[in-house]
């Protein structure tokens, strides 16, 4: 396989998956959740705590993968044009290689968008916490 065609189908598999991070918080909110966010509450809506950290959890994940994809574009310009590299003795075809890679991204990126979650998820409570005296409201008559 040429470099320049390993580069571009690695730039296109990060620009997949990035896309799909990128519309995975609006495309999977279920209906029951847009209802829970959409009735309101005295206090903080845990749920909506919960999709606004998920959302921001992705929208990280895909702005990552979308900048190692350019990034990926760059290197597929600069790098020497018919020069051949080859991967594990010919492990991979041209057609098997990014169905493997963007598996691999997926993978990679869902343990990222799962690890951001759980450190921000319980900051966002604390700081709730803080402000509200641990009432989970930020009512005057508190």
């Amino acid at each position: 396989m040429q470099i320049q065609m390993l580069f571009t189908i690695s730039s296109a598999s990060f620009g997949f998956v990035a896309g799909i991070y990128f519309c995975k918080g609006s495309a999977l909110l279920s209906n029951k959740k847009i209802v829970s966010l959409s009735i309101p509450r005295i206090g903080h809506n845990p749920d909506q705590v919960d999709a606004i950290v998920s959302q921001a959890a992705q929208y990280l994940v895909g702005a990552t993968l979308l900048c190692i994809s350019c990034l990926l574009q760059v290197q597929t310009i600069l790098a020497p044009t018919g020069k051949q590299i080859y991967l594990y003795p010919n492990l991979l075809s041209i057609v098997e290689y990014p169905l493997v890679l963007v598996a691999a991204i997926f993978g990679i990126a869902y343990i990222f968008e799962i690890l951001i979650y759980k450190i921000r998820r319980p900051q966002i409570q604390r700081e709730i916490d803080e402000r509200t005296g641990g009432k989970g409201t930020t009512t005057p008559f508190n």
